[in-house]
């Protein structure tokens, strides 16, 4: 969604860094649609929602699967993640989207069914929602991907360019239209309660308020259901404020941990089926524990070297004859690889 502020009706320009959204390893999105009767009236709405993926998500799904040391033979390089996932993309667009009528939903859920007229005053709603991940290696690894496959541009600086970005705009903010709904969605302001989901389990599956950058939209151009508190750091408590937060609830729980969950298990599922995660069989396991046991014997003979031409080295250390020079020579000759 693109927001446009204008002053005495010349536009303001924005410093929003757009590019660096595309660093995103997921993006999760959802909309509705009223269905209208014969009459052409609202009489339910259509929840749609999906998730997609970028190749460093599969990328970091592997190095956890096979280890950075051990499994460096199995590894691909980023354009070899984006080949994966464009050979697999229907698997991944067809698992991970999903629709529901709301209807069904209140149903599912138990919710009130006052909510289905209160959310068809504030329809149509929609939203995205971009995951990154901070930690150093990962990030590292996500732009790497990303310069390597054409997402964004060979200058793009983590330090510079990404973090501060997202210090500055992490959350999810609510928009009435286009227009800004107080401060909910500010990074200290967790309105949607990721942060406490996170203690319910799932964590690893689940958003996390510091890592992602979204929004959700709703249709109230008058400002007529939804509206802040005088503080402007909540919203006022009314029928719709809680259909709209019981609707954002399924559908968040669709989102992280489902989708999320989903989506990682299908990698794994694919990366094993391109036999690109060891099998370690017992024989694979044998020939492993007979290596290191060969690099660790191959060690220790070494040691014995070194502390043998040491031996003899103090022992001519005064190299005042040509036999002790030619001895510690030797010695030394014999430590070459």
């Amino acid at each position: 969604m693109d927001v446009k502020i204008f002053y005495n009706s010349v536009p303001v320009q924005l410093d929003f860094n757009y590019e660096t959204l595309k660093i995103a390893e997921s993006v999760h999105s959802f909309d509705t649609s009223l269905v209208l009767d014969n009459e052409g009236k609202p009489f339910d709405v259509l929840i749609s929602m999906k998730m997609e993926i970028k190749p460093w998500f599969i990328e970091r799904i592997h190095q956890t699967e096979i280890g950075k040391i051990l499994g460096q033979s199995y590894k691909l390089s980023p354009k070899g993640y984006k080949d994966l996932l464009n050979k697999y993309i229907e698997k991944f667009r067809t698992s991970l989207k999903e629709e529901i009528l709301l209807s069904e939903l209140l149903q599912k859920w138990k919710l009130e069914e006052g909510f289905l007229a209160d959310i068809i005053k504030i329809a149509p709603l929609e939203g995205r929602i971009f995951s990154f991940k901070r930690d150093a290696a990962l990030m590292r690894m996500a732009v790497n991907s990303a310069i390597s496959n054409d997402y964004i541009s060979e200058d793009t600086n983590i330090n510079n360019d990404i973090r501060p970005f997202l210090d500055s705009n992490n959350g999810i903010k609510l928009y009435r239209n286009k227009f800004r709904v107080g401060t909910i969605g500010n990074k200290d302001n967790d309105w949607l309660k990721l942060q406490q989901k996170r203690t319910s389990g799932q964590q690893f599956y689940r958003f996390e308020l510091g890592n992602v950058i979204g929004y959700i939209k709703i249709n109230d151009f008058y400002q007529q259901y939804i509206y802040e508190t005088s503080s402007r750091e909540h919203l006022t408590d009314n029928p719709f404020v809680k259909a709209l937060q019981s609707v954002l609830e399924y559908i968040f729980e669709a989102f992280s941990p489902r989708f999320t969950k989903r989506a990682v298990e299908i990698s794994k599922d694919i990366l094993d089926g391109e036999k690109l995660i060891p099998t370690n069989n017992s024989e694979e396991i044998k020939n492993e524990v007979k290596k290191s046991e060969d690099v660790l014997k191959a060690a220790n003979e070494n040691i014995k070297a070194i502390q043998k031409a040491f031996s003899v080295i103090d022992e001519n250390i005064d190299l005042d004859t040509d036999d002790k020079k030619i001895s510690s020579r030797k010695c030394c000759q014999s430590l070459k690889v």
